[in-house]
């Protein structure tokens, strides 16, 4: 069972979907979704690790994404750390204020979840990352670009203008514009990994166009909580669906 709903935050409506028993005083866990996300992308998968951990969800779409507010044609400086350290808090604290809780984001949305996770929130019992960036590699923006100039051929609009039309054109422009941005190069977010002390979990595939494994290596040497990986062979950008046993699996074992 899923209820689907709309919370104002900093004149901003925020479109919700929650998933499972939301009534009962099991923590939750929280979705963040990906870069050009939303919440019919993650498709079944809250719903399938939800049962197997018998708790219960919370999947969002952030400003600018899917039904929620429009964000307009550029991103905000440091967008991912004020989503993590202002609006998902924001948000918990109107849906759900002191529920202990998870967070599980992918792509985009796990370094949102470490961001949240810098701020050592007292109800936040663990974090997954699945194939986050915390600093950015040649490889990203490589594979940010070809994003781009396929979504500029037409072979990607048809497919993003499912769930986010008709803002498709500004959703994917002012990503890709962002992070191909020479003043983005040199960005990372090594200052707020050391100051994470909660429990995280990383996942990622070899075959990502998007990062390496160094990312794990980074988090691993600066976090300050328990932090285990889970890396996949023969698997690119998108775990939860190329392996998901294997997530699914890890994911229980960290949200216990």
């Amino acid at each position: 069972m899923s209820i689907s709903g709309f919370v104002n935050i900093a004149a901003t409506d925020i479109h919700y979907q929650l998933v499972g028993d939301h009534n009962s005083e099991k923590p939750l866990v929280v979705f963040l979704h990906e870069g050009l996300g939303s919440i019919p992308q993650w498709k079944d998968f809250p719903a399938i690790l939800c049962k197997n951990t018998g708790l219960p969800g919370l999947a969002y779409e952030r400003r600018g994404y899917g039904k929620s507010t429009p964000s307009g044609k550029e991103r905000e400086k440091d967008f991912l750390k004020k989503e993590g350290e202002i609006m998902l808090p924001a948000l918990l604290e109107k849906l759900f204020p002191e529920r202990p809780h998870y967070v599980f984001g992918h792509s985009d949305g796990g370094t949102v979840a470490l961001y949240y996770a810098s701020q050592n929130p007292k109800n936040l019992l663990a974090a997954i990352a699945e194939a986050p960036h915390v600093f950015l590699e040649d490889i990203s923006r490589k594979g940010i670009y070809r994003t781009q100039q396929a979504f500029m051929k037409g072979r990607l609009k048809e497919a993003i203008d499912k769930f986010h039309k008709p803002h498709t054109e500004e959703v994917v422009m002012s990503w890709t514009n962002y992070w191909l941005d020479p003043d983005q190069k040199d960005w990372n977010m090594f200052e707020e990994l050391s100051r994470i002390k909660k429990p995280v979990g990383f996942i990622q595939g070899d075959k990502d166009m998007f990062g390496t494994f160094q990312q794990a290596d980074e988090i691993a040497k600066r976090v300050q909580g328990p932090f285990e990986r889970l890396l996949l062979n023969n698997c690119g950008h998108s775990p939860h669906f190329e392996k998901p046993e294997e997530v699914i699996a890890f994911a229980t074992k960290i949200f216990r």
